[in-house]
């Protein structure tokens, strides 16, 4: 019987053992620090506080990466759903756990027009969004009109 020491609770083997499989989600943060999306290495900033200064955030788009992910996935479990055309070469194959990294590739064919005056900066995305593109907006509870219409 394992007990946790956080919450002083007694699991069953079957508890803890799920308990401990689920450990891998907190080392996926580290590990996009370190050969993800967020590298921190190599750094190649050299004054002590700049580095200090540039953990921080890397460390608040690390939870943002992390929010984004967790939304989506419970979004899919709640509705009972899959996504397809998540992994390149394989349209087919249906997702059930998302991975941040797939849903943000699935942008990266946007191009956003700005044009900026005195008094208003105007942005623009240039390609209408795919049903694909659509439904990840929709599972993260984003508005789709922010990128389908012009915006300030």
């Amino acid at each position: 019987m394992y007990v946790d020491k956080y919450t002083e609770n007694n699991l069953s083997s079957k508890q803890s053992t799920r308990y401990y499989r689920n450990e891998w989600l907190v080392e996926r943060g580290f590990h996009r620090f370190k050969k993800g999306k967020i590298l921190t290495l190599p750094l190649y900033l050299r004054i002590p506080e700049r580095i200090k200064g540039l953990m921080p955030l890397l460390t608040v788009a690390l939870q943002a990466l992390t929010l984004v992910e967790f939304v989506a996935r419970h979004e899919l479990a709640e509705n009972n759903e899959t996504l397809q055309n998540l992994v390149p070469g394989l349209p087919k194959m249906k997702i059930e756990r998302l991975t941040v990294e797939r849903l943000l590739a699935r942008f990266d064919n946007l191009h956003l027009f700005v044009e900026e005056n005195e008094a208003l900066t105007i942005g623009r995305v240039l390609e209408p969004l795919t049903l694909l593109q659509n439904r990840i907006l929709s599972l993260l509870k984003i508005p789709v009109y922010l990128c389908e219409s012009s915006f300030s």
